[in-house]
C-alpha cells in the first residue's frame, strides 16, 4: 500500500466530477471534508462547514467572488475540462483541494481534504530521532489516510495503475509489469487479470513508444503528460506518467482516460473543415469556366493536389457505349497523360459490370486484387496503376461518365477520401452538363436570331417585366423604329390603346398563347398601325420570355371599313326617294359586286394567312429539332424523324391553301395538280429525287374537292408516300412508288343525290408489311392518323402485300356537297 501514500504527487488528474459530486450530494452537511461549489465567474454557490476555515483564509463568503488567482484556476478547469489540484496552508494545516469541472452546469465543485497528518508522517519518516510510539501512531495515520484515498481513487472515472519498468542489460526498456490498478482500469483498457502480467504477453503489438516513455520516466524521474494511440488495444489515451517509489524499484504510476470517442469527433471535424474547405475551392474554380473540356481540366486538377495523387481524369461514355473518352486529365510530375478513345470492354468484365450498376470501384492494391484476372492487373502495371478509384455517373439508367483516380503505388482509400472523390464527380457532371446547356442555348439563340433576322414578319420579345429584349428588321420596320431603339422600352409604350396590352396579358395567362390577336400599335411618327399578334412563352437567354410575331394587317382593316362604308351607304340609299330607286339600284349592284370582291380578298387573305402560319410552324418544328442535333442522352434520331414528320404534315396542309391562294379559287382546290406537287415535294424533302427510287403517278385530270375532303385526303396521301420512302427500300437500290386516283360514278336511285365513287391507291414494289402482322397493331403514328382520316372520310381501307405493299383507299362523295368536277365543268353542266 506504500505507492498510495504518495497521492499528492500524482492526484493533479484530480477526481472525476461525476463520482466527486454524488459524494457531495450525499452528505453535504456530515461531510467532514471541505466541499464548496462556485460558478464560472468564481462567485461562491454554496460551502458546508467544513469550508469555513479556507472561506476565512481567502477571505470571503457565500454569494462572494473568490480571489482573481482562484478565479483564474476555476475559469481553466472549466475551459479545459479537466480537473486540476492545489495545496492550501490553513493556520497550522495543510489541505489539498481539487477543483472538478461540471460544464453541463457551468460550474465547479471545490474538494478538500486535510493532509496535514500526512505531511507529518512524512517528516515523521525522515526524522530517526521520532519516538517509537510516535512512529506506530503515524504508521496508523498512514493506514487510515491510505484507505481513504484507495477508496477515493477506486471511484474515479480515470484508469489508474503501478508498473514495473523493465530493462535489458543496455537499460534499454524492453517490457513492464503491472503492479497495481484501480476499478477503472479494466473498463478504460479491456484488459482483464493485468495484475502480475507482462504487457507484451498480453498485447504483443502494442506500439514500441509506449515502452520508450514509461521506461524514460523510471530512470529521469520526469513525469509527462501526452496523448497517443494505443492501436493494439484499439483505444487512444490522454495520458499521465510519473515515477514513484524508490528509484531502484523503476516503477511509474500511470493516470490515463481513453479518450478515443472524442479524437474521432475532433477527426471528423477536421475531416468535415477539410471538406468544407474543398468543395469551396472547386466551386469557386469550375463557376467562371464555359467550356466543358477546361472543366474537366481544373476539376481533376483541383483533386488531385488536394488528394496528392498521381492521376484523375474524367472521361464520358460514347452514344453507342462502346468507348470511354478521356479528353484531359489532371498527372503529377514524371506521371504519363492518359487522353483518347479507350474500349469499354478493356476495363475487365468485373469493373465494367459494376461501373455499369453505379458502384464505386476501390482497389487499394492492384497487384493483391482478387477482382481481377492476371491479364487485367499486367494491363494496369504497364500504365503504371498501383491502386486506382472510379467513380460512374449513372443518369437515367445509363452509365454516362467516369472520374477516375489512380496513384503509383498502393494506397488505403478513407472512407472521406472516397466521399470526396464521388462528391467532385458529381459536381464535375454537373458543372459539364450546364456548361454543354448554355453553349448549346447559345447556339439555339443565334439560329433563332439568323431566322428572325431575315424573316418577313415582325418577331419580337420581352421579358418578364414586360420589357422590351429583342426585335427583329421586320418588327422596327412595321412600327417605323430604327435597329435596337425600341430595347429597353416598356411593352406598353407600342399599344395605341394600353388597356388593349392588358386583353392581350389575360389571354396570354389563361390559354398560355395568343392567336390572332388584333389591335393597333403606334408607329414611332404617332400613326396607328394594324397588327395580327401570334405570342407564346419562351425562355431568352436563360429568363422567362414571351415571344410575339406580328403582321401588319392594314390593308385588310381598310378594306373591311370601306366595306362598313359602303354598307352605311347602302342603308342610307334605302332611304331615298322613290325616283331614286333606278340609280341606287345600279349603286347597290356595284356594292354588291364590290362586296363580292372583298370576300373573295377576304378568303385569300385567309388562306394566305394560313399557309404563312403553317409555314411559321415548320419553321419552329426545325429550330426545335435543331437543338437536339449533337445531344447525347436521348434518342436523337427518333426525335428528329418525328420532328421531320410532324413538318411534313404541316407542309401539306400549307400546300392546300398555297394552291388555293395561286388558284384564285376559293371553296375547291384542284387535287390532281395538288398530288403531283406534293409528291414531288416528299421526294426532295427525303432527298431521293437522284437515286434510283422513281415516282410513277396515274392520276385522272381535274378532280376538284372542297376542303373537307381535300385536307384529309392529302395528309392521308403524305403518310402513305413518306411511309413508303423511309421503310419501303431500306435494303436495295432501286424501287418505284405508284399513286393513283380514278373516279367511279354510281347512281343508287333516281331520288337521292348522285354519288361518286373514286379509288386512291398508294403502292411501292419494296419490302412489304409482313403477313403476320396486322395493320391494327402496327404502332407507328403515321399509319394510326391514316386509319382515323380514312373513317372520317367514311371510307374502307384495303391492304394488299403480293408484290411490295399496296394500300387502296374506296370513298364517295356526293355531287351537291363536294363538286369534283372542275369550276369550268360545273358551268358548262349548269
Amino acid at each position: 500500500m506504500q505507492e498510495y501514500s504518495k497521492i499528492n504527487s500524482w492526484s493533479q488528474k484530480g477526481i472525476q466530477k461525476g463520482n466527486m459530486n454524488a459524494k457531495v450530494e450525499q452528505t453535504p452537511a456530515t461531510n467532514q471534508n471541505l466541499v464548496l461549489s462556485v460558478d464560472n465567474n468564481g462567485t461562491i454557490i454554496h460551502s458546508n462547514e467544513a469550508s469555513e476555515p479556507i472561506l476565512k483564509e481567502w477571505g470571503v463568503s457565500v454569494g462572494e467572488k473568490l480571489p482573481s488567482s482562484i478565479v483564474d484556476l476555476v475559469q481553466r478547469v472549466i475551459s479545459r475540462n479537466s480537473p486540476e489540484k492545489t495545496e492550501v496552508k490553513v493556520g497550522n494545516k495543510l489541505y489539498l483541494v481539487v477543483f472538478s469541472p461540471l460544464p453541463e452546469e457551468q460550474r465547479v465543485s471545490i474538494s478538500g481534504f486535510d493532509i496535514s497528518d500526512q505531511k507529518e508522517f512524512e517528516k515523521g519518516m525522515v526524522s530517526e530521532t521520532r519516538e517509537k510510539a510516535e512512529r506506530d501512531t503515524l504508521v496508523e495515520e498512514l493506514r487510515k489516510s491510505e484507505k481513504k484515498y484507495r477508496t477515493l481513487f477506486d471511484t474515479i472515472d480515470e484508469g489508474f495503475c503501478v508498473i514495473e519498468v523493465l530493462f535489458d542489460e543496455a537499460d534499454c526498456p524492453i517490457d513492464y509489469r503491472f503492479l497495481e490498478i484501480n476499478a477503472s482500469f479494466e473498463r478504460q483498457t479491456g484488459i482483464k487479470n493485468a495484475v502480475g502480467r507482462r504487457m507484451r504477453e498480453i498485447a504483443p503489438e502494442h506500439e514500441e513508444h509506449w515502452f520508450q516513455i514509461y521506461g524514460n520516466v523510471a530512470l529521469t524521474g520526469e513525469p509527462v503528460r501526452f496523448e497517443n494511440p494505443a492501436i493494439a488495444l484499439g483505444h487512444f489515451y490522454d495520458v499521465y506518467a510519473f515515477r514513484t517509489g524508490d528509484p531502484d524499484h523503476r516503477r511509474v504510476g500511470i493516470l490515463f482516460n481513453d479518450i478515443a470517442k472524442r479524437k474521432r469527433a475532433e477527426e471528423m471535424l477536421r475531416e468535415s473543415a477539410e471538406r468544407q474547405a474543398f468543395l469551396l475551392q472547386l466551386s469557386d474554380a469550375l463557376r467562371p469556366l464555359f467550356d466543358p473540356i477546361e472543366i474537366q481540366a481544373v476539376a481533376t486538377r483541383v483533386l488531385g493536389e488536394h488528394l496528392g495523387i498521381a492521376r484523375v481524369a474524367y472521361g464520358e461514355v460514347t452514344d453507342d457505349d462502346t468507348f470511354i473518352v478521356f479528353e484531359r486529365n489532371y498527372v503529377a510530375p514524371g506521371v504519363p497523360l492518359v487522353t483518347g478513345r479507350f474500349r469499354m470492354a478493356d476495363f475487365g468484365p468485373s469493373l465494367l459490370s459494376a461501373l455499369k450498376e453505379g458502384r464505386t470501384i476501390v482497389v487499394p492494391d492492384l497487384a493483391s486484387s482478387t477482382e481481377l484476372s492476371e491479364a487485367e492487373r499486367s494491363g494496369y502495371a504497364n500504365l503504371g496503376i498501383a491502386s486506382l478509384m472510379g467513380v460512374p455517373l449513372v443518369k437515367g439508367g445509363r452509365f454516362v461518365a467516369e472520374l477516375v483516380v489512380h496513384h503509383t503505388a498502393p494506397r488505403q482509400w478513407s472512407p472521406a477520401e472516397v466521399a470526396l472523390i464521388e462528391e467532385t464527380a458529381e459536381r464535375t457532371w454537373a458543372a459539364v452538363e450546364r456548361a454543354k446547356a448554355e453553349e448549346a442555348l447559345k447556339e439555339s439563340e443565334e439560329r433563332f436570331r439568323t431566322l428572325s433576322e431575315t424573316s418577313p414578319i415582325g418577331v419580337g420579345v420581352s421579358s418578364a417585366e414586360s420589357k422590351i429584349i429583342y426585335t427583329n428588321p421586320a418588327y422596327d420596320r412595321i412600327l417605323g423604329y430604327n435597329p435596337s431603339e425600341l430595347i429597353g422600352r416598356n411593352s406598353t409604350d407600342v399599344y395605341w390603346n394600353p388597356e388593349e396590352r392588358k386583353s392581350w396579358c389575360r389571354t396570354l395567362k389563361d390559354k398560355g398563347v395568343v392567336r390572332d390577336f388584333e389591335t393597333k400599335f403606334k408607329k414611332k411618327d404617332g400613326t396607328p398601325v394594324w397588327v395580327s399578334i401570334n405570342t407564346s412563352p419562351i425562355s431568352f437567354g436563360g429568363r422567362k420570355a414571351a415571344m410575339g410575331t406580328i403582321q401588319d394587317i392594314s390593308e385588310r382593316k381598310q378594306a373591311e371599313e370601306a366595306l362598313r362604308e359602303s354598307e352605311l351607304k347602302f342603308r342610307t340609299l334605302s332611304n331615298t326617294l322613290e325616283e331614286k330607286v333606278k340609280e341606287r339600284t345600279v349603286e347597290l349592284e356595284k356594292a354588291y359586286k364590290f362586296l363580292q370582291e372583298i370576300d373573295i380578298i377576304r378568303k385569300q387573305e385567309i388562306h394566305h394567312r394560313i399557309k404563312n402560319n403553317l409555314q411559321v410552324i415548320s419553321s419552329l418544328l426545325d429550330l426545335q429539332a435543331e437543338k437536339f442535333r449533337g445531344k447525347k442522352n436521348i434518342e436523337d434520331s427518333k426525335i428528329l424523324e418525328a420532328f421531320k414528320e410532324s413538318q411534313d404534315r404541316v407542309i401539306s396542309m400549307a400546300l392546300i391553301h398555297e394552291e388555293l391562294h395561286k388558284s384564285g379559287e376559293i371553296d375547291t382546290l384542284n387535287f390532281s395538280a395538288y398530288i403531283h406537287e406534293l409528291s414531288g415535294n416528299l421526294f426532295l424533302s427525303y432527298r431521293l429525287g437522284n437515286d434510283g427510287i422513281s415516282l410513277d403517278m396515274d392520276i385522272e385530270e381535274d378532280i376538284f374537292f372542297d376542303m373537307d375532303t381535300s385536307v384529309p385526303l392529302g395528309m392521308i396521301v403524305n403518310e402513305l408516300v413518306s411511309n413508303s420512302l423511309k421503310h419501303a427500300f431500306s435494303d436495295r437500290d432501286k424501287g418505284e412508288i405508284r399513286i393513283k386516283l380514278h373516279r367511279k360514278k354510281n347512281r343508287e336511285s333516281d331520288i337521292e343525290d348522285c354519288c361518286i365513287a373514286f379509288i386512291l391507291s398508294v403502292s411501292d414494289n419494296g419490302i412489304g408489311i409482313p403477313k403476320d402482322l396486322e395493320i391494327e397493331d402496327i404502332e407507328s403514328l403515321g399509319l394510326q392518323l391514316v386509319t382515323t382520316l380514312i373513317d372520317q372520310l367514311d371510307g374502307e381501307l384495303e391492304l394488299k402485300r403480293d408484290d411490295g405493299t399496296e394500300f387502296i383507299v374506296r370513298f364517295s362523295i356526293t355531287e351537291r356537297d363536294n363538286q369534283a368536277n372542275s369550276p369550268t365543268q360545273q358551268f358548262n353542266e349548269f
